[in-house]
């Protein structure tokens, strides 16, 4: 009998444990740790990386989504003629487009190949 109390004690502290993971309870405490290993590890921004955003005023200034694909092909040349050593694209382009458009887009990723990152 007493060489159980061991592992009933461990079993009913995992499931104490279990239990309060399975609740939310803990979810104050990972926050808080989390926030101390971030500020932790902090360090100075870098300014090798800048987001270009499409936000609402560009969407009033340029028309109707989706736009089409020369557009975004005029955006590469416009950033890499702008310094941008790479371009990364996190846009759907899977509506419908013109062979025109489909054309400029590729020419503008194969001008300088590997500087431009599709989804």
């Amino acid at each position: 009998m007493w060489r159980l109390r061991p592992q009933v004690g461990l079993a009913a502290v995992a499931a104490g444990v279990w239990l309060a993971m399975m609740t939310g309870a803990l979810t104050p405490i990972e926050d808080g740790l989390a926030t101390l290993r971030f500020k932790a590890l902090q360090r100075a921004p870098s300014h090798q990386i800048t987001v270009v955003e499409i936000d609402v005023p560009s969407l009033r200034a340029a028309g109707r989504w989706p736009w089409g694909r020369d557009r975004f092909a005029t955006a590469i040349g416009n950033l890499q003629a702008a310094g941008a050593k790479v371009v990364a694209f996190d846009v759907d382009f899977s509506a419908n487009a013109t062979a025109a458009t489909d054309k400029a887009l590729a020419e503008a990723i194969g001008a300088r190949p590997g500087s431009v990152i599709l989804p």
